[in-house]
């Protein structure tokens, strides 16, 4: 994730990030306000999964900070080029949510459940890659599964951090498509985001993706911003 100062800054020392307590004391002022309570948290993950992270430092504030995951891709709240795929990122506020009615069973899962889920979830669009999926297992990630007669149908990760939650992550087998497994599991990481003290919800979601857009806006989430994903050369 790159992020732009808003103004001019002293030219900035380039460095890569080996540990996440590196960004012990780093301001990070120009972070989008959907962003920024998550940033320590996805330095953590992307060096856990086997990514880097390197940061433009002006002092000890932090005036860009990218984490590519190795051979896969950069997100960016700047625009980038032709090549970038947009992401809409939509927020709700909790409490002006409306009133869930669930159609298949949601749980918050164990971390030793989830390989199990995502081997029912083999053959899913989207699933993600096992380094990804093991970290976070371990991380401040928490899972929630949904099944259908039984079955794993679906999966999908929600984390808090200063009072505001973040959904992403989301895989539903193709066999369960088209039965509300998807806005099942929006609406059972929100509940669980309210108990967690959340106030606020974001989700960032790829413009082109219509189906899972109209799912986050019976929920109550409306567009905030816009953020953009380039895939990985080679």
């Amino acid at each position: 994730m790159f992020v732009a100062p808003s103004r001019p800054l002293p030219a900035p020392l380039l460095r890569s990030v080996l540990d996440a307590s590196e960004t012990d004391g780093w301001s990070l002022p120009d972070v989008s306000p959907w962003f920024g309570p998550f940033l320590p948290a996805f330095v953590r993950a992307t060096l856990r999964a086997g990514g880097s992270v390197r940061a433009a430092l002006a002092g000890r504030r932090a005036v860009a900070l990218a984490l590519p995951l190795r051979g896969r891709a950069v997100f960016s709240e700047l625009p980038l080029d032709g090549r970038a795929e947009t992401y809409r990122i939509v927020s709700v506020d909790l409490d002006s949510v409306p009133p869930a009615v669930f159609r298949h069973p949601v749980r918050l899962l164990d971390p030793a459940e989830v390989p199990g889920f995502l081997a029912g979830l083999r053959g899913a669009a989207g699933r993600p890659d096992e380094p990804w999926a093991r970290q976070l297992r371990g991380s401040e990630e928490s899972a929630f599964g949904a099944t259908v007669d039984g079955t794993p149908a679906g999966l999908a990760w929600a984390a808090v951090a200063g009072g505001h939650a973040r959904l992403h992550s989301v895989w539903v087998a193709p066999r369960f498509r088209r039965l509300g497994v998807g806005s099942d599991l929006v609406f059972a990481r929100l509940l669980w985001a309210r108990t967690e003290g959340a106030r606020s919800a974001i989700a960032e979601i790829a413009a082109g993706n219509a189906a899972s857009l109209a799912t986050v806006a019976r929920a109550g989430f409306a567009p905030v911003g816009a953020m953009y994903l380039r895939a990985a050369a080679g």
